[in-house]
C-alpha cells in the first residue's frame, strides 16, 4: 500500500516538473526577439547612394557613400575600380556602373560616364567688382569632351575675400577693400583665376533718368549709377505694376516694355538695400510727341540696348576692331561688360570676346569717366 502511494506521489511530482518546464519554455519562446519582415523590407527599400549619375575624367577618383553598410562592386574593372570604402577611380573612357549591396541582398547602382581629363579650365568671369559684404559665385568651365567632378576653389587673401564654398562652385564673400584672386583647380592640375576688386559698399544709387514716357509696345532701359568709389555686382530691377510696365531684364540694365496706358515705377536695388526709382508714363499710340521714347534716333540713355550713364555716349554693338571716333576729345571706343563692370580697350581681348551678348556694350568715353561710374579696367588689355 505504501509502495503504491509512493509511486502515485512520484508520478504527480514528475507531472508538476514537466508542467513547469513547459511553462518556462513558453516564457522563453515569448521573450526571444523575432525579426520583423516589415522592418527588413523597409531597411532594404531605404538603401540609397549620395550620387546616381556621375561624370568624371580619366584617372580621377571620387568617394561614393551609402546610407547602410554595403559591399561594392564594379561592372567593368578595366574602366572603373572601387575599394571596400567606396573610393571610385576611373581607369579609361567609357560607361560603367558601381553597385552597392546591403546585408539583405538589396542593391542600388550609380552610373559613371568617364571622359577625357580637362585640357584647360576657365572662369565664368575674369574680373569682378564687389562691394564690402557682398557675396558672389563663380563657375569653372572646361572643354565639352572632358569631365572633372573635383573642382577646388581657393582665395589668395582670405582677409579680403573669404571662400564660403570651395567645391564645384566657388562661393565667396568680400570682407574689406582691396584686390584678391579666386582660383579654381581641377583634379589634374589645370587652373584659372578671377581678379576680385573689393570696393566700398554703395552709400547711394541713382538712375540715369527720374522719369520717362513710352508708347504702348515700346521698350526702354535704365542704367544705375553708384556713389563714388563703390561697387555692387548685384543690382536688381523691379516694376511697381507689371500690367503697365513689364520687366524684360532685371539685372544691371533694367529693361522693360510698356504694356498698357498708365503709370508705374521702375526701381533698382543694390545688394545692401540702396534704392532709386524712375517714373514711367505709358501713353497710347495715338498720343503725340512722347517726351522720351526708344528708337534709332534716341540718345544712348533712352535706347533699348545696353546703356551707361549720360557721361558715356554713343552706345552700339561691339565691333571686331576698336576704332577711333571722329572727335577724339570725346574719348575713345571702349567695350563694357555691364555684368562685371569691366571695360576693355581692345575688342580682340580674349576676356572681351567671352562677354555674354546681353551684357556687352560699346561706348565712347574716357577711363576717368568709366571708373567714376564704377567700371574697372580689364587686367589683360587695359
Amino acid at each position: 500500500m505504501k509502495s503504491f502511494t509512493l509511486k502515485k506521489q512520484l508520478k504527480k511530482a514528475i507531472c508538476v516538473c514537466l508542467s513547469a518546464f513547459t511553462l518556462i519554455g513558453i516564457a522563453c519562446t515569448v521573450n526571444v526577439p523575432v525579426q520583423d519582415t516589415a522592418v527588413i523590407a523597409n531597411a532594404a527599400s531605404n538603401l540609397k547612394l549620395d550620387k546616381s549619375v556621375v561624370s568624371i575624367g580619366k584617372n580621377e577618383s571620387i568617394k561614393l557613400n551609402a546610407n547602410q553598410n554595403v559591399k561594392w562592386r564594379t561592372s567593368s574593372s578595366k574602366i572603373l575600380t572601387v575599394t571596400n570604402s567606396g573610393k571610385v577611380t576611373a581607369k579609361d573612357k567609357g560607361i560603367a556602373w558601381i553597385t552597392a549591396t546591403n546585408v539583405y541582398g538589396q542593391e542600388v547602382s550609380c552610373r559613371f560616364n568617364i571622359k577625357n581629363a580637362p585640357s584647360k579650365v576657365s572662369m565664368s568671369q575674369s574680373v569682378l567688382s564687389l562691394g564690402v559684404g557682398e557675396s558672389y559665385s563663380l563657375n569653372a568651365i572646361i572643354p565639352d569632351n572632358s569631365a572633372c567632378a573635383s573642382r577646388t576653389f581657393r582665395t589668395s587673401n582670405s582677409n579680403l575675400v573669404k571662400m564660403t564654398r570651395t567645391n564645384w562652385q566657388g562661393q565667396f564673400k568680400a570682407l574689406k577693400t582691396g584686390t584678391a584672386w579666386v582660383t579654381v583647380r581641377t583634379y589634374n592640375g589645370k587652373e584659372a583665376s578671377c581678379r576680385i576688386n573689393v570696393k566700398k559698399a554703395p552709400s547711394s544709387v541713382r538712375l540715369n533718368k527720374s522719369s520717362l514716357t513710352l508708347k504702348v509696345g515700346q521698350t526702354g532701359s535704365l542704367n544705375s549709377i553708384l556713389s563714388s568709389d563703390s561697387a555692387s555686382s548685384k543690382r536688381t530691377f523691379r516694376t511697381s505694376n507689371k500690367n503697365i510696365v513689364s520687366m524684360t531684364k532685371t539685372n544691371w540694365s533694367g529693361q522693360f516694355k510698356a504694356v498698357k496706358t498708365g503709370t508705374a515705377w521702375v526701381t533698382v536695388r543694390t545688394y545692401n538695400g540702396k534704392e532709386a526709382s524712375c517714373k514711367v508714363n505709358v501713353v497710347s499710340n495715338a498720343s503725340s510727341s512722347p517726351s522720351k521714347t526708344t528708337g534709332k534716333s534716341a540718345s544712348p540713355s533712352q535706347s533699348t540696348g545696353k546703356t551707361v550713364n549720360q557721361s558715356s555716349s554713343t552706345i552700339g554693338k561691339s565691333t571686331s576692331k576698336t576704332s577711333v571716333p571722329a572727335n577724339q576729345s570725346q574719348g575713345m571706343y571702349y567695350i563694357l561688360n555691364t555684368n562685371t563692370l569691366c571695360y576693355h580697350k581692345d575688342a580682340g581681348c580674349r576676356a572681351a570676346k567671352r562677354i555674354n551678348p546681353e551684357n556687352k556694350a560699346t561706348v565712347i568715353s574716357t577711363p576717368e569717366k568709366l571708373m567714376a561710374e564704377g567700371y574697372t579696367p580689364c587686367g589683360i588689355c587695359s
